[in-house]
C-alpha cells in the first residue's frame, strides 16, 4: 500500500505555463490536480502497488503567521478532497481516501498548538539547531520541507508493506 498527502503548497495559487494565478477551486488547475493525481497512481500501480491511499488533508492553520493566507480557506483544501474522492469512484478497487482532518477533528488536534509540552522532556524544542524534532535538520523540518511541494511533482509519500 502507498499512502499519499499533499500539503498547503497545493492550497495556494499557482501559475502553469500560459496562465495568470490559478486557485485549486479554478477549473484550469482543477484539471491539474485531477491529471496529477490520477498520474501519480496509475504510476505507483503500475509499479506494483495494490492498493493507494490519500489522505485528506486537515484546513491548514498557519497560527504563528500573523498574515492570512489561502491555505486557510477551506474549500481550497474540498476542490483537492473532491479530486481524490473522484479518482476513489473511478477506481474503487485500487484508490480510497481516508479523513485525515476529520479524524485530527474528532481527536481535538486541530486547535492544539501545545502538542510540544506534551512530548518527552528530551523531545521538547523549538526549533533549536540541535533539536532532533524540531530543529532545522529534525523530523519537524524535513516534514515541512516535503510539504512543500506541489502535487505537480509529487506528493508525501509512505509505503506500508504487509
Amino acid at each position: 500500500m502507498a499512502v499519499l498527502l499533499t500539503g498547503g503548497w497545493d492550497t495556494v495559487d499557482q501559475r502553469f505555463e500560459g496562465t495568470g494565478p490559478l486557485a485549486p477551486t479554478d477549473p484550469g488547475y482543477r484539471r491539474r490536480i485531477a491529471e496529477g493525481y490520477a498520474d501519480v497512481t496509475r504510476r505507483l500501480v503500475d509499479a506494483g502497488v495494490d492498493r493507494v491511499l490519500w489522505l485528506a488533508e486537515p484546513t491548514s492553520d498557519p497560527f504563528w503567521n500573523p498574515v492570512p493566507s489561502p491555505q486557510e480557506e477551506p474549500e481550497r483544501h474540498l476542490a483537492l478532497h473532491r479530486e481524490m474522492q473522484a479518482l476513489a469512484a473511478a477506481t474503487p478497487d485500487e484508490v480510497a481516501v481516508a479523513d485525515l482532518g476529520g479524524w485530527m477533528a474528532a481527536a481535538g488536534w486541530l486547535d492544539d498548538h501545545e502538542c510540544d509540552d506534551r512530548r518527552p522532556p528530551h523531545r521538547r524544542g523549538r526549533g533549536g539547531a540541535r533539536d532532533p524534532v524540531a530543529g532545522p535538520g529534525g523530523a519537524r523540518g524535513r516534514a515541512q520541507r516535503a510539504l512543500s511541494t506541489s502535487i505537480t511533482t509529487l506528493p508525501m509519500l509512505w509505503f506500508v508493506s504487509r
